[in-house]
């Protein structure tokens, strides 16, 4: 399953309620296949500004608990298949990330 995705985010798989995003990808599939190299939260790799295509196809669960302050009010619960990236903008200033299409 091939996405893509601008700048980066991070889904979060919720134990009740909606999929909420920040930091990374998360999808469900399966396939077995070599993990991607950003696997893993110290493999991030570096976003661009525009498209960033992923696969999350052989992506691990990560063992990185849930850090509720990020979205508070919210049951995280358990990241599965994430995949990770890092971004420092040029300036300052919006930035606007969506994960549609």
């Amino acid at each position: 399953m091939h996405q893509t995705i601008s700048l980066w985010e991070r889904r979060y798989l919720m134990n009740h309620g909606p999929i909420v995003w920040l930091l990374s990808a998360l999808l469900i599939s399966s396939t077995l296949s070599a993990q991607p190299i950003n696997d893993d939260c110290e493999d991030a790799i570096d976003a661009i500004l525009g498209a960033n295509p992923f696969d999350i196809t052989s992506a691990t669960d990560s063992s990185i608990p849930a850090d509720d302050s990020a979205c508070t009010g919210e049951l995280l619960g358990q990241f599965y298949r994430d995949l990770w990236w890092h971004f420092v903008p040029a300036t300052s200033g919006l930035l606007t990330v969506s994960t549609c299409n």
